[in-house]
């Protein structure tokens, strides 16, 4: 098991470049997690303090994902995405969001962790024929290879 945690630029490239940027990969799992519970009285409970922290949420999301160097045939790669502010999630009838055709990583001026995930347009015979189906930015990055 391989466990990658970015710091800067050069790490996350590092990583989507042995990832073959994810070329080919099938979501199996995707979850939006909150940080959110009840209290001994069923009222709902923000763990936080600041405000700001309100949008806040966890994105973990599992691939399927055997086609770069040195994965396994049955390969899974799990990447979990902290305190993620922004998403943009999408699928209609002429494309499957878990159908990865490719993922572009970047960090952007603000030190978040932006992602764009493309997905394979169904029913097209033109190669590389791709719709943008999952954009999100967050504070920190873990992928682990299982």
């Amino acid at each position: 098991m391989k466990i990658w945690e970015p710091k800067n630029s050069a790490e996350l490239k590092a990583l989507m470049t042995h990832l073959c940027g994810c070329h080919d990969a099938s979501i199996t799992r995707i979850s939006f997690i909150k940080d959110r519970t009840f209290d001994e009285d069923g009222n709902l409970v923000y763990p936080f303090g600041d405000t700001n922290e309100f949008v806040n949420c966890n994105v973990e999301m599992e691939l399927l994902l055997n086609c770069y160097p040195g994965a396994k045939k049955q390969q899974v790669v799990v990447f979990k995405f902290i305190d993620t502010r922004i998403f943009v999630f999408m699928q209609d009838e002429s494309f499957d969001y878990s159908n990865i055709f490719k993922v572009d990583g970047n960090i952007g001026d603000d030190s978040q962790f932006n992602f764009i995930f493309y997905s394979s347009r169904l029913y097209t015979s033109k190669r590389n024929d791709k719709v943008k189906s999952l954009e999100l930015s967050c504070a920190k990055v873990i992928c682990t290879e299982l």
